[in-house]
């Protein structure tokens, strides 16, 4: 029987695949269809295209037009976090659709909610929105995330958080209810075996333990923190092992999975490598004891069928891709030893880690070899055995062993191993995979050399400057990148002025751009002044990732943030107006401030750094949040003209005079600011000042991260916004 089902999975996801508009993979598989189809599975093949065709058409028709959620909404206990008086939840609405929201709530509120076991209910007629795209170019999609994984489309908009529990009315409440109780019971360990145990058994990462999560991607080991196939096999395999040393017979140890796995999903999050596995193994005691005869390749492809009928876009994320890639090789492949099937599986999963990530660890099949056994022997079972024993000696001095360990692999990681490649296509990425596949079967490590080298030489090809303006909500960053990787320069990184985020925008949208444009190294960072909306941020962005020169002024060098990043940095220079700075082949002319500042630390936007000078084919003001006393004293002496000006604090009525934007004789203005602003930022009379002059503008609160490149003639540039440029380009969906 193998084989046939394979080629009615390929078929059910080509046929997806058209209907939400991916043609290039598309196409790929009906060439691979043609080519393996035999003459009697002609008919088989074709209706299992048509039905995916179906299945995705579906799909992308409730992309665009989602159903909408109406009326009371069904919130499961553990679906609702709180944190710091907010609490943010994911609920069902009476009509079936899944729906989220985020609010404020009391004291009292809170306290009633944390101890809560029961499902929540929320009455009432609320206001809603769809979830909007990423902002900028290169960051985490959430809604095309929580679209692919939960069909997701919807948030309240300020709801009235009013919550009414009620009783558990069908077993997916029920379990939930456990999963309340089992969490309790987790926070009586101590703080290290905690986190592990949340992680590994439950699938669930503290917001504390984000330093260590970003140690484990680094070493390439996070999967262990997914609750996924290993996992299953670990609770599985001391099941078998419980049971045989209590002489229960190996049918009634089945008789009792084929209960208490369908459980497990309803307990533990749910994401696709868990979903396979436990179908997977379902299938496998249904298979074993019908005496049905299919392969593991058959009930692979029976899973797969189920889970793409079920999610059609479970192949579109990261972790659908790797988790029956790496299943289907485990499938295909034969025994042979762990660290053999290590290299090979990390070798598989390296274009997809690189396509997604931008980068991959070239010491991950060591860290594999090295680390998983530790987990699997002795992590694993010491968690287990101090969740059974909570307040025991030895369960603190596991919490010792664990600190020590954590400590190790901390180290471990900053061992200069990570190569970013930068972003490339998606059929690279699938032909990556391809020449992988042919290196396992034939050891054509040629292939493999010379797909790295068209990944490293596409990501070097960046003939042009480009100048981005990231949005990073109310604050600034700014990028000028020089042709083929000569120099970069940050100028802010954008930061809270009010309240604290766990990810900000430094984490997941400039640093993954960087990664993405190719830099593992950012060469300069300018900070124009000490404000928290342009500098809040820099020191996580000098841990992410490696500064060369940090440049700013002696004023700002005296803020305690920007001397965190001092620290971090290779070198820092003062500048002051009339100094010169060269980024690779482009030099920029400090206007202001001048040197004989007052040093007044609250007169912070007096002391902000002005840059000018000539980025490719046009000339750039760029003016941090100077305002009219600096463009009066310091810019307008000098009788600039401008193609583009980043405009004065964020398009304050404080900056941007008539007299300067009419001398200018600008192309267009730029102006970063957040959505919805408590500032109102930009002000009424800056948009005035500018439409009078006749210069065009765009702003980060509208368009998204703004970027200006030279355009398809190449000789003049271009603005372009990234919100307008994503719809433009998509298709049926995420």
């Amino acid at each position: 029987m193998s084989g046939r089902f394979i080629l009615m999975a390929a078929g059910l996801l080509a046929g997806i695949l058209i209907g939400i508009g991916g043609w290039l993979p598309a196409c790929l598989l009906l060439l691979w269809l043609l080519v393996k189809t035999t003459r009697n599975l002609v008919i088989v093949v074709s209706l299992a295209i048509l039905v995916g065709l179906g299945r995705g058409l579906i799909d992308a028709q409730q992309w665009r037009q989602p159903p909408v959620p109406q009326g009371s909404i069904v919130i499961p206990a553990t679906a609702l976090k709180l944190k710091e008086g907010y609490a943010s939840f994911t609920g069902r609405a009476a009509n079936g659709v899944i729906v989220s929201g985020r609010g404020s709530v009391n004291q009292a509120v809170a306290a009633r909610l944390k101890s809560n076991n029961q499902p929540l209910v929320l009455h009432g007629q609320h206001q809603i929105k769809r979830l909007g795209p990423a902002r900028n170019q290169f960051e985490f999609d959430y809604a095309t995330y929580v679209w692919q994984t939960q069909q997701l489309a919807y948030e309240l908009v300020k709801p009235q958080l009013n919550f009414e529990s009620r009783s558990p009315q069908n077993i997916a409440e029920l379990v939930d209810g456990w999963r309340v109780h089992l969490f309790d019971y987790f926070e009586q360990l101590p703080t290290k075996v905690r986190q592990y145990a949340k992680g590994l058994f439950l699938g669930q990462l503290d917001e504390d333990f984000l330093t260590q999560r970003q140690a484990f991607v680094d070493l390439g080991i996070f999967h262990v923190f997914s609750v996924s196939g290993m996992h299953l096999f670990a609770i599985i395999a001391g099941l078998y092992w419980f049971a045989a040393r209590l002489r229960v017979p190996q049918g009634l140890v089945d008789l009792s999975l084929i209960v208490l796995l369908p459980l497990l999903l309803l307990l533990l999050p749910l994401g696709a490598g868990l979903w396979r596995a436990v179908w997977m193994r379902l299938a496998g005691i249904v298979n074993d004891h019908l005496q049905l005869g299919f392969s593991g390749l058959d009930l692979f492809s029976f899973v797969l069928m189920f889970n793409l009928f079920w999610q059609p876009r479970v192949l579109l994320t990261m972790g659908g891709q790797l988790t029956y890639l790496l299943t289907g090789l485990l499938v295909a492949l034969p025994a042979m030893r762990s660290w053999q099937l290590n290299w090979r599986l990390v070798l598989a999963s390296m274009p997809v880690i690189a396509w997604h990530t931008f980068s991959f660890n070239i010491l991950t099949v060591l860290f594999n070899w090295l680390l998983m056994p530790i987990f699997e022997l002795g992590v694993m079972p010491g968690l287990a055995i101090a969740l059974l024993l909570p307040h025991a000696t030895l369960t603190a001095t596991f919490d010792d062993g664990l600190q020590l360990l954590e400590n190790g692999l901390v180290s471990l990681s900053r061992v200069p191993s990570q190569i970013v490649t930068g972003a490339f296509p998606s059929w690279l990425a699938l032909i990556g995979v391809v020449v992988m596949l042919t290196v396992i079967v034939a050891k054509r490590w040629l292939a493999a050399a010379c797909w790295f080298v068209t990944v490293f030489g596409w990501c070097w090809y960046q003939p042009n400057y480009r100048v981005v303006m990231f949005d990073v909500g109310q604050g600034d960053a700014i990028l000028i990148e020089t042709p083929f990787h000569q120099g970069a320069l940050l100028i802010d990184t954008g930061g809270r002025i009010f309240g604290k985020t766990t990810n900000p925008p430094v984490r997941r949208a400039i640093v993954p751009y960087l990664h993405a444009r190719g830099y593992a190294r950012l060469d300069t960072l300018l900070l124009t002044h000490s404000d928290m909306d342009h500098v809040g941020d820099a020191p996580l962005l000098s841990q992410l990732m490696p500064v060369g020169r940090l440049i700013t002024t002696a004023t700002s060098v005296q803020h305690q943030m920007i001397q965190k990043v001092a620290k971090q940095v290779q070198h820092v220079q003062l500048v002051a107006a009339d100094d010169w700075l060269r980024i690779g082949p482009a030099k920029f002319q400090v206007v202001s401030p001048k040197a004989q500042t007052s040093g007044d630390p609250t007169k912070t936007n007096a002391d902000s750094i002005v840059l000018y000078g000539k980025i490719g084919n046009s000339s750039w003001l760029l003016t941090g949040d100077a305002e009219k006393e600096a463009e009066e004293k310091n810019i307008m002496p000098r009788q600039l003209t401008a193609d583009y000006l980043k405009v004065g604090h964020h398009g304050s009525k404080t900056s941007s005079t008539p007299a300067l934007i009419n001398s200018l004789h600008l192309k267009a203005a730029l102006i970063s600011a957040g959505v919805d602003n408590r500032y109102g930022h930009p002000h009424p009379e800056t948009l005035a000042t500018l439409a009078a002059a006749h210069v065009p503008w765009a702003s980060t609160s509208e368009r998204g991260m703004l970027w200006v490149e030279p355009g398809q003639n190449k000789q003049e540039d271009q603005l372009f916004g990234w919100l307008p440029t994503k719809e433009q380009s998509s298709n049926a969906g995420p």
